[in-house]
């Protein structure tokens, strides 16, 4: 998912927001988690959302849209069924999870795609795909791991305990959401014995146990944003056949090309420009 990025803001709800101030058209990352299904019956966990990621998303002006997966899909809980996107549901989209059919890659728009596990019947819930795998499917009572077993992610509770949250980001935006953490792909709520309530499924996009599931048992999708700042002074504008855009000023230092604040002068010193 490239190199390490400076920035990361967690968007676990709403519908549009304003570009960060120092976003970055050409170094950025976005990740998004589908919801997780439920099914709504006394026999089988729900499955996993899907997973998917792009570079270099472009927000042209200064808000952009975006969609958090619901979760449900069942008559028990009624809606769900919703992708996750960032900007448009062409550019960047995680499939959600109906009931017990998970959110598939060949559903997702994406650089990087991975399903959510497929629960089994009398299994446990599912986690979700993150950017390591895809979420795995159920095999026994207890709940998946999510994000292709990846350390970060979600694991599955031991019926009928909850799955885990993943834990691979951490919001440093300063924003309301400074310090809290995401996990790519949270595991799958362990199933109990018909009749009892199911664990809760792990954040992001992990599924709870069998039904009937306790109130707060799941959680709906997510998106992750990741860039590095755009350098300060640093940006020209350079005409690309239709539209003229910026693009970083970089100049050779002897082994690579790197970002360099450009300065000009005002009439008494030499000031960013």
């Amino acid at each position: 998912m490239g190199a390490p990025y400076a920035k990361t803001l967690i968007i676990p709800s709403g519908s549009s927001g304003t570009k960060p101030s120092d976003w970055n058209d050409a170094d950025n990352y976005v990740h998004c988690i589908g919801p997780p299904g439920v099914t709504g019956n006394l026999t089988q966990g729900g499955a996993g959302g899907a997973y998917a990621g792009a570079a270099n998303v472009v927000i042209p002006g200064s808000t952009v849209s975006f969609q958090i997966g619901v979760a449900g899909g069942t008559v028990t809980v009624p809606g769900g069924t919703a992708h996750t996107w960032f900007k448009s549901s062409g550019t960047v989209r995680a499939a959600g999870a109906t009931g017990a059919g998970p959110g598939t890659a060949a559903n997702s728009v994406g650089d990087v795609k991975f399903s959510g596990g497929t629960p089994g019947a009398f299994k446990g819930g599912c986690g979700s795909g993150g950017p390591n795998g895809a979420g795995a499917a159920t095999t026994g009572l207890n709940g998946s791991t999510g994000d292709g077993g990846n350390v970060a992610g979600g694991t599955g509770g031991t019926a009928p305990a909850a799955g885990t949250s993943g834990a691979l980001w951490t919001d440093n935006s300063g924003g309301v959401g400074n310090g809290t953490t995401a996990g790519p792909g949270g595991g799958g709520g362990g199933s109990n014995t018909a009749g009892k309530t199911g664990g809760a499924g792990g954040k992001y996009g992990g599924a709870p146990g069998v039904a009937p599931v306790a109130a707060g048992a799941f959680f709906n999708g997510v998106i992750v944003l990741q860039w590095n700042p755009a350098p300060v002074g640093g940006l020209m504008k350079v005409w690309n056949g239709s539209a003229w855009v910026e693009k970083p000023v970089k100049v050779w230092n002897g082994s690579a090309w790197v970002a360099k604040p450009v300065k000009v002068w005002n009439g008494s010193a030499w000031v960013l420009s």
